[in-house]
This record gives C-alpha cells, structure tokens and sequence, in this order.
C-alpha cells in the first residue's frame, strides 16, 4: 500500500509541472501505452503541455488507443530539446533504468523532476517520489486513482486507456492479480460507458495470420520438465521471419502453456533481433517466479516475470530450465 504523503507528494508533482514527458518500458504492453495514454490525457486536462516518448513505437494492437499520434518513438534529433526543457519526467509499469532504453539514458543526465508510477518490485530508485503498490493489479490502476484525486472526468480516451490497462494486466480478469480493486475499477469505468467489447475486439480478436502461424511454431516446439510441472517453447528469429511475423506479435504467447492440465510454470525463450534472449515467466498462482528471473538480471510480479539473457537460444536455455527445476526440489 502507498502512503498518504506519496500520495500527496506525486499530486503536488503533478499540479506544479507545466511541460511534462511521460515514458514507458521497452517493447511497450497494454498497460505501459495505456497508462501513459490516460496520464497524457488527464495532465492534458489540466492544462499541461505533454509529450509522450518511448524507446519504441506503439504495438500496432494498441494503435486504437492513440488515434491522434500522441505516443512517439523517441529521436534526439527532434525530441531531445524536450526532455532538456521538461520540468517533470514521469516514468510509468517499470522501476528498472535498463528497460526504459534510450530515453532513460537521457532522462538520467536531465534536470526535470522524476515521478515513477508503478506495480513492480522495485529494482531501481527511479524518481524522487516513487507511486509504488505492488498489490495494484496494473500501473493503470495508480493512474485511476490518480484522475479520482484530481477530479477528472473517467471518460472518453482516459477511460478506454485505464480499461486498457486492467483488461490486458489481469489477463482478462483470470489472473492471480484479479483483486476486488482491479474490478471495482474496470465496474467504474464501465459506468462511465467505456466501450469495452470494441476494447476487448482490438485486443483479443484482431490475430493476424503470421501470429497464428507463430502460435502453431510455438506449439510444435513444446517441451515439458518435471513430470509435466514445467512447459517451455522458443520463438526464434527464423521462426518469425517463416512466419513473416513482427517481434510484437509474441506478446501474451507466454500465457499459452498455462491452459494446459497440470503445467505450473511456462517460460517463453524469445531469440531478440540482436541474437540474444528474452525470457518470459508465468506461473497459475501457486509457484513464484519472480527469484528465479532475478537470477538472470530480470524481475517482475511474484507469478509473472522476465529478464533479457545475453548469450545464444542454445546457451542460456540448459541455463534457465536447470534453475528452473529448483524450484520443485530437483
């Protein structure tokens, strides 16, 4: 739980900025655009000048959420003047200086004030004030009560992008962090005449044939430990050139062996366009995986985690699954 006086000391943040730059993690989620999308919205609101930048472009399944264009992929050629010229800075879903890429690198040598707004375990002291509940089932979820305090209107693009945030972090409401808050939220906003089956259809419903044909690879390639405990697959990059798919397109694949009778833990091998790993975690509720990515430099919730491995699909994969096993007692 948040303190009253970090509470207070954010909305004091807050009302005090004039220009602002909102940021977000790399390889941006539902929740990352959408709490930044609904934070841009409610400082836009009250006046603020803000700009959104990011290491990379927004996913094309969340482009319905920013019609306007407002989420720009950073360029120090034309956006460099405007982290120089913020006054507050407010990093959003990550407490971790690797993951905010470029921009992180910049904002570190900046002079703006920082606020971090997150749900994570906390790897790095981002900010002067950090908005931290690791109980908050999304960082979207902050954001809410954020535009609550500040008596903004949840509607229109603020409340599609809150939607967002909680609808794509709980996984649908099926996940371990489906708390009553995160669907007294989603109830809120919902009220205010969120349109959540055109929201759940740009999501959930929109796979392109090259995701499909990954999802099939992915399946192809699966393998179990543990007596069925463990499942694991890899994505890569000749997989996704065979299947002419996008790197984003293997967002939530992850999620896909936990739909299968007695798999406790599914990890995702993903090759980056560099040559390396991304690791992938999650678990139904009962093992946590949050230490065994902190082993390889990562972190995240207890139940859902990551961490990006530098070395070959072949090196780091023996690596992971022999932690892994420890986890059962082998």
């Amino acid at each position: 739980m948040i303190e009253e006086s970090v509470w207070q000391q954010a909305l004091a943040l807050l009302r005090a900025s004039r220009q602002v730059v909102v940021t977000s993690h790399v390889n941006l989620d539902g929740d990352a655009i959408g709490s930044e999308l609904a934070l841009a919205e409610l400082l836009s609101q009250m006046g603020k000048r803000v700009h959104v930048l990011n290491d990379g472009a927004v996913p094309p399944v969340y482009l319905f959420l920013d019609a306007y264009g407002r989420a720009e992929r950073y360029q120090e050629s034309l956006h460099h003047h405007l982290l120089e010229e913020a006054d507050l800075a407010v990093i959003l879903d990550i407490s971790d200086w690797a993951r905010l890429g470029e921009v992180g690198s910049v904002l570190r040598q900046c002079q703006a004030k920082r606020l971090c707004i997150d749900h994570h375990i906390v790897t790095d002291q981002l900010a002067e004030v950090m908005l931290v509940d690791e109980t908050a089932s999304c960082t979207g979820e902050l954001v809410f009560e954020l535009a609550k305090r500040l008596r903004v209107p949840l509607r229109g693009h603020l409340a599609a992008a809150l939607y967002t945030c909680v609808l794509t972090d709980t996984g649908g409401f099926r996940f371990s962090n489906t708390s009553p808050q995160a669907h007294r939220m989603a109830a809120e906003l919902l009220e205010n005449g969120v349109p959540f089956l055109d929201i759940y259809e740009h999501i959930y419903e929109q796979n392109s044939p090259a995701r499909l044909c990954l999802l099939a690879e992915a399946i192809k390639d699966l393998h179990f430990e543990n007596g069925g405990r463990i499942a694991w697959f890899r994505v890569t990059q000749k997989m996704l050139r065979h299947c002419r798919a996008s790197y984003w397109e293997t967002e939530n694949l992850a999620e896909m062996p936990r739909a299968i009778q007695g798999v406790e833990v599914a990890i995702m091998f993903t090759e980056t366009p560099d040559g390396h790993v991304k690791m992938s975690l999650r678990s139904k509720g009962r093992v946590v995986v949050h230490h065994l990515a902190s082993k390889f430099g990562g972190g995240g919730h207890p139940y859902a985690a990551g961490a990006r491995l530098q070395g070959k699909m072949e090196q780091v994969v023996p690596q992971v699954l022999s932690e892994a096993r420890a986890l059962f007692g082998y």
